[in-house]
């Protein structure tokens, strides 16, 4: 039973780890549009060469309402994520802890009248619920970024063309 317990705490933890949506890093960009990379660890951007951090990235998309109100709902399912994935681990973590310590008391009794208490699952349940909500909302803040950073490259692309085309006039 622990191996089971522990196999799916794991399980749960690897999907939240990589539960990611691939970006399309394939098209070709002006020089001052930031491009999404896929990283082992999340979602690394660049713009004209250098590597951005999430500071300067935000300084960036902040000038532009669309891209600010993407930006704002990306830091908002992300703040709700943590909060979701920290009590869903704290909550696991209780389940596991008072298990082992039934367990230990299990131990001492005749096996075949003993049984678990379901009050003592509530954490167990809780836990996986809470650890389960934080999964999308982890996809929602890559999508939200996404979305905000091609906001903000089809801006360039527009302001780009439109200087083009009154050069031409």
């Amino acid at each position: 039973m622990k191996k089971l317990f522990l196999t799916c705490i794991f399980l749960l933890s690897y999907i939240l780890l990589f539960a990611q949506i691939s970006a399309d890093t394939k098209k070709n960009l002006s020089i001052d549009s930031i491009k999404v990379l896929n990283v082992s660890n999340g979602l690394m951007f660049m713009k004209n060469g250098s590597v951005l951090d999430y500071k300067e990235l935000e300084n960036t998309l902040s000038r532009n309402y669309n891209t600010a109100f993407e930006l704002d709902r990306s830091k908002t399912d992300r703040t709700a994520a943590t909060s979701f994935a920290i009590g869903g681990c704290s909550f696991l973590l209780l389940s596991a802890i008072t298990f082992l310590k039934y367990e230990k008391d299990l131990s001492r009794t005749n096996l075949l009248t003993a049984s678990y208490p379901t009050y003592n699952m509530m954490p167990l349940y809780v836990g996986l619920g809470a650890f389960a909500v934080s999964i999308p909302l982890t996809i929602g803040v890559k999508v939200h970024l996404k979305k905000a950073i091609k906001i903000y490259n089809n801006t360039l692309s527009g302001k780009s063309q439109q200087t083009s085309n009154k050069t031409r006039e």
